[in-house]
């Protein structure tokens, strides 16, 4: 018999709800590691220069052929490990249900939360620096690389959601109350007639 929460939730139900949307919160984040996060492209004059971000590598392209050795934050590693322990939090909370698969898919949740917060503040602040002018141009774009990053995020942030709730809403026992015994006391004896 599944235990039955204050309003109704069925744990059961509800750990199956979370570890489905922890296993795809963690898909998404590594699924999205390999597309492209963002794009930069630069115009001065005649020549152009396109810079290419995934979260394993930059590739170059455009008409200025001298190679470019930029170092680009590589985000590959921690998707990919987040997104892997985020799917193992999931499937330990749908397969064993153990007294440690709770607090497990929400460490590993916020794991992956904090490492997307972590690439949409990197890509915001490229986003940022836009410029144009006459003789120069710089743009950047999002890739759907991004954008399956942050539905990993989101993803994992209402999985971790629906984990607390079986923690936070317990069915309270309404107890009757305790009866306080009451001292009896013998009737009075009648009075001597004498």
């Amino acid at each position: 018999m599944q235990n039955v929460s204050a309003i109704g939730f069925q744990h059961g139900v509800a750990d199956r709800l979370a570890a489905l949307l922890l296993v795809a919160a963690g898909v998404l984040a590594v699924g999205g590691s390999f597309g492209t996060l963002e794009a930069e492209a630069e115009r001065a004059g005649t020549s152009t220069l396109t810079l290419t971000y995934t979260s394993w590598r930059l590739t170059q392209g455009g008409t200025y052929t001298t190679p470019i050795y930029f170092h680009a934050p590589h985000f590959g590693i921690p998707l990919v490990a987040a997104g892997a322990l985020t799917i193992v939090g999931g499937l330990l909370l749908a397969l064993v249900g153990s007294s440690l698969a709770r607090p497990i898919a929400l460490v590993t949740t916020g794991m992956l939360v904090g490492t997307v917060w972590t690439v949409g503040l990197v890509v915001s602040a490229d986003l940022d620096a836009v410029t144009s002018s006459a003789s120069f141009e710089l743009t950047w774009t999002t890739g759907i690389g991004f954008w399956l990053v942050l539905a990993g995020g989101i993803v994992a942030a209402a999985g971790g959601i629906v984990v607390l709730l079986p923690m936070t809403v317990r069915r309270r026992r309404v107890e009757p109350p305790t009866p306080v015994p009451l001292p009896v006391f013998p009737p009075p004896e009648p009075a001597d007639p004498a």
